[in-house]
């Protein structure tokens, strides 16, 4: 079905009868919505996020006045949907919607610009209802297939968003399965609660190993959460493999060249944690480099061709103050989870922020851990370069303060194998 299935749907409709039908088919079809009048006292306490689908009846008022319909419904969409919503659909739920669309679209042209939808569809309540002889209205037969069928036809013409909401739907089935997996390991009787509560103590501590607070339930939780997610990830890696609607997604044949700026962001976000909120210790959490009798790496030392060419370069002060000299705690994460046993300093990794400006003039060398994309860090981009040469320790209690950002474990795992490849060389003796 090419409707989201996680409750991101909702019906705006001042007259109840005749959303109902609407509100009723969707949950006989597992799709469950939110329904709001419009009016003040009915609007919901906080705004909604990610919302993926709205049917909007126009005529939220009884009254032909163009701007008092349009006031009305800039008033109640700006209280229903949040300007952090992300892409979601618009299907005009109305009788005389070819008279209010123009009016509607300049208000997200202007002042709900914010939160203006990725698709407008225009469907005639008149053509998806009858009333009954008792003046019940209900929908005509297949009226949701008829409803889905246009949907699906929209949605080939911008097939992007299609791609977004149905991994929001595999996302929410996924979850589902992984929570059924787990909480059924008992029987659901008098000591479920209990049961699974211990479990869930032991999944915390399988995570944090010997640095979990058994009196912080907060850690407990969180320990917990973070080490069900391997087996959410296999759910959904395998929701994803057998999805048959995959193919259904019609992505436009005319794509464009992804620009650098563009391809930073998508890197920082699939590699890096910019805005972490922690303050503890964590392997790869990434500091600046300003603690005392850790060695920072020159710049000549990856500079193309030394400190020669470094000297005669044009731009040199230029350079020497873009860069960012940075720490990477790349401690593996086994040690963390046994700190008293096996953690006795933290290991970190010196390097440099280098903007992408003068990545023309990087020396490529094995010593050298050069990362393959840029990043986009505080609005500007850099490649991230670490020295192997340079590993070294500190006492644990040093880098107990927030970083900068963090290194994913994909990442990490990138940078712990060139360190392990750079270290492991035995060399050869001959005559």
């Amino acid at each position: 079905m090419n409707i989201p299935k996680n409750g991101r749907v909702v019906v705006i409709d001042d007259e109840e009868k005749e959303a109902m039908p609407l509100l009723k088919v969707l949950s006989m079809n597992n799709i469950p919505s939110s329904f709001f009048t419009g009016n003040q006292n009915e609007l919901p306490k906080s705004l909604l996020e990610r919302i993926r689908l709205v049917f909007l009846d126009l005529e939220l008022v009884n009254t032909r006045n163009v701007k008092t319909i349009k006031s009305t419904l800039q008033r109640v969409l700006k209280s229903v949907i949040s300007s952090e919503n992300g892409p979601y659909i618009l299907i005009l739920w109305s009788v005389h919607e070819n008279d209010y669309t123009s009016a509607l679209q300049e208000l997200f042209d202007n002042e709900l610009s914010a939160i203006k939808p990725v698709i407008v569809l225009t469907l005639e309540k008149l053509t998806y209802l009858k009333t009954e002889d008792d003046g019940v209205k209900t929908f005509v037969p297949n009226a949701l297939k008829l409803i889905e069928n246009k949907l699906k036809r929209e949605l080939k013409k911008i097939g992007a968003f299609h791609f977004f909401y149905l991994w929001e739907n595999l996302v929410h089935e996924s979850s589902g399965d992984a929570v059924n997996c787990l909480s059924s390991f008992y029987q659901a009787d008098s000591n479920w609660n209990k049961n699974v509560s211990s479990l869930i103590l032991e999944l915390a501590k399988a995570h944090a190993g010997e640095n979990l607070d058994l009196n912080n339930t907060r850690e407990i939780i969180k320990n917990a959460y973070l080490a069900f997610n391997g087996t959410f990830e296999d759910f959904f890696i395998n929701k994803i493999r057998s999805c048959q609607h995959l193919k259904k997604v019609s992505l436009d044949g005319n794509l464009v060249a992804v620009n650098q700026e563009a391809r930073a962001n998508v890197n920082s976000r699939l590699l890096l944690d910019t805005k972490p909120e922690f303050c503890c210790p964590e392997p790869g959490n990434v500091y600046t480099n300003k603690i005392k009798n850790i060695v920072k790496v020159k710049v000549s030392d990856i500079f193309k061709g030394g400190e020669v060419n470094l000297n005669s370069f044009q731009n040199k002060s230029q350079l020497l103050e873009s860069v960012k000299h940075i720490l990477a705690e790349v401690s593996s994460l086994c040690d963390y989870a046994h700190a008293s046993k096996k953690l006795r300093t933290n290991r970190v990794l010196p390097g440099i922020m280098w903007p992408v400006e003068f990545e023309k003039k990087l020396h490529k060398s094995d010593y050298l851990y050069i990362s393959q994309g840029a990043f986009q860090i505080d609005g500007r981009q850099y490649r991230i370069v670490f020295d192997l040469r340079c590993l070294a320790s500190l006492p644990l209690a040093v880098l107990k303060k927030k970083p900068l950002f963090k290194i994913r474990q994909e990442f990490l795992a990138d940078i712990q194998a060139h360190m392990a490849k750079h270290i492991n060389r035995p060399g050869v003796t001959s005559l």
